[in-house]
């Protein structure tokens, strides 16, 4: 026992240093592994619940920096943490839902407006926003309305299907909770289900998708939600020269739970992808 609480201090101790120096402004190389560092402690004893007080908060508030282009690497493993700290039920959420959807979902409509200018369904790649420094305001004359777009498209820098599970996994939590919650996941994932998005992006939105239509079947709720999501569903699924199967499969996966309430549409969309592979297969 004795050990137990010995160990249990040492690693408060840690935590104590490690939060105040991940929440200081100062930057040195290799800083973004304090994130890392932080969510392993965080998760690494069930039992524990709140060792870590504020860890989701810090990596939330780590996106929210606009400051800095050298934070890009930052804010990456503050996304990558924070995933791995909602992944853990034992981890309190410090209830960021509201603050996690206001900053992600301009990122994934920001990566898709990118996308699109592009025309070849890349997702934008570091220093090309033309945004100068990632947000920082050039010389400070920027209207509150230019920094929010710069930083969005900071944001946007970030994988999108990191991105696209953060929010499945914030609404699981907050479903219950925050009466919104369906519609607000469902509303910021759209732009990350567009054609021009590469497949990993699409995939995860859908799969995004999947736990809200999930989650609203469950509750009997958000009829409005189900059907915006189904068609997303439906339109990943007709797409004729899908070069990526995962995204077929995602999207069959998100129309199974209509299917299996009596959905004909959904249902005959699902006997249309099989009987194309079937014809498919005979080809080759």
């Amino acid at each position: 026992a004795a050990i137990g609480e010995a160990l249990a201090a040492q690693q408060s101790t840690a935590a104590k240093t490690l939060m105040s120096e991940a929440a200081s402004s100062r930057h040195w190389e290799g800083k973004e592994e304090v994130f890392a560092t932080l969510a392993a402690l965080a998760c690494a004893d069930a039992g524990s619940r709140g060792a870590v007080p504020g860890a989701v908060k810090l990596c939330v508030s780590a996106l929210a920096s606009q400051k800095g282009e050298r934070k890009h690497n930052v804010r990456r493993e503050a996304l990558s943490s924070l995933e791995a700290l909602l992944a853990n039920d034992e981890v309190s959420d410090d209830s960021c839902f509201g603050e996690l959807v206001a900053l992600l979902a301009p990122a994934l409509q920001a990566g898709m407006d990118s996308s699109s200018s592009k025309g070849d369904g890349d997702e934008v790649k570091k220093g090309s926003s033309g945004d100068g420094v990632d947000g920082d305001g050039g010389d400070g004359k920027d209207s509150d309305n230019d920094k929010g777009a710069a930083h969005a498209r900071s944001l946007a820098k970030l994988p999108a299907e990191s991105i696209c599970r953060v929010l499945a996994l914030a609404y699981k939590r907050s479903r219950g909770v925050v009466p919104s919650a369906a519609r607000d996941v469902a509303s910021a994932i759209v732009p990350a289900a567009d054609a021009s998005r590469n497949w990993k992006c699409r995939s995860a939105a859908l799969g995004t998708a999947l736990a809200v239509v999930r989650g609203c079947f469950d509750d009997n709720d958000n009829d409005e939600v189900l059907d915006q999501l189904k068609g997303m569903g439906l339109a990943a699924a007709s797409l004729e020269h899908e070069a990526h199967s995962e995204v077929q499969v995602a999207a069959c996966e998100l129309l199974a739970p209509y299917v299996q309430r009596g959905d004909d549409v959904a249902l005959q969309t699902l006997k249309g992808l099989k009987e194309n592979a079937r014809s498919a297969t005979v080809r080759q």
